[in-house]
């Protein structure tokens, strides 16, 4: 059974939690429709100047996800655990996530936030996520990288993509879910009956990564992304909802991270995708770890070789 942080119990408690979090979201929603004004006028200067596009949209994503930090930290109490690798102030990096629920999402701004690099961050998301009134408009133009999953399709975007980020020198934290998806109880049994079937490891914790988006990405910012950022990511009170993190419930927020430089990364297709399963059965041991002692503690044991994914779009 998954993790899952329990609902409130007894209506008293019920109905603070509820007024918690309906103050958390409508302050949170309500700072996003002036941002919103600002990106869209900031689309004027695109033909005069797009350093300064950029500019004015890496300033509305840096202070609307700095008030979203703001409020769970400062306001709901959240308290960020980190351990593993210390992170370099300032470099390029592709970011590699596991993905259990859209809480995830705020925990990593958190974390951008003590990094300075809230501004900085480019997700790759769901294409559908684009159509979403005042969130997806804004992601549109931060330049964040909407795909349908489907590679003969996102091909070109993707490359496109990442050449504009090379070209601009763009300060970038790409953020990525490799999972694909968030993780249910469905989702796990048919990502390990995938692995059984193609000889990979059975992960209890998360699911296998789809190696084709990482691959593209570490292939196409060569030169620009100095390291992948491998964080593991989780709740040890139990996988809360994005509902119950507004209204304050999570009182911590474990993150493990493992920093490798893109120069030691193989080269190979082949080798990257055996390189990111790798990263995943360790997040497996990690999760596992934080469920058994409510925190992360370093990985044991070698790293042993590990296929390459089959395709499984």
């Amino acid at each position: 059974m998954l993790y899952r942080l329990p609902p409130a119990s007894g209506l008293g408690a019920r109905l603070v939690w509820f007024l918690r979090g309906a103050v958390s979201s409508t302050v949170i929603l309500v700072a996003l429709l002036p941002v919103n004004g600002v990106q869209l006028v900031g689309v004027l200067m695109l033909p005069v100047s797009r350093r300064a596009y950029r500019g004015i949209n890496r300033a509305c994503a840096g202070f609307w996800w700095g008030i979203c930090a703001w409020w769970l930290t400062r306001i709901n109490g959240m308290r960020l655990v980190v351990s593993g690798d210390g992170l370099l102030p300032g470099e390029n990096a592709i970011v590699v996530c596991n993905h259990q629920q859209m809480s995830d999402i705020p925990a990593l701004l958190c974390l951008a936030a003590s990094q300075g690099r809230l501004g900085d961050m480019k997700w790759v998301v769901k294409h559908g996520l684009k159509y979403v009134p005042l969130i997806g408009w804004g992601m549109q133009m931060l330049g964040c990288l909407f795909v349908k999953r489907a590679w003969t399709e996102d091909r070109e975007t993707v490359r496109a993509t990442f050449a504009a980020f090379r070209d601009e020198k763009l300060p970038l934290w790409l953020m990525t879910f490799p999972e694909g998806t968030r993780i249910t109880e469905s989702k796990r049994e048919r990502s390990r009956r995938f692995g059984r079937r193609a000889g990979l490891p059975d992960l209890q914790e998360v699911l296998l990564p789809r190696t084709r988006g990482f691959v593209a990405a570490v292939e196409g910012l060569r030169g620009h992304a100095d390291a992948v950022i491998d964080l593991t990511l989780g709740f040890p009170g139990g996988i809360p909802t994005l509902w119950q993190m507004f209204q304050g419930r999570v009182r911590e927020v474990h993150v493990y991270a493992r920093r490798t430089p893109l120069s030691d990364l193989p080269v190979s297709a082949e080798a990257l995708d055996s390189w990111l399963v790798e990263r995943f059965v360790e997040k497996d041991r990690l999760m596992a770890g934080l469920r058994r002692e409510g925190r992360f503690r370093a990985p044991e044991g070698p790293t042993r070789h590990i296929p390459a994914v089959p395709d499984h779009s």
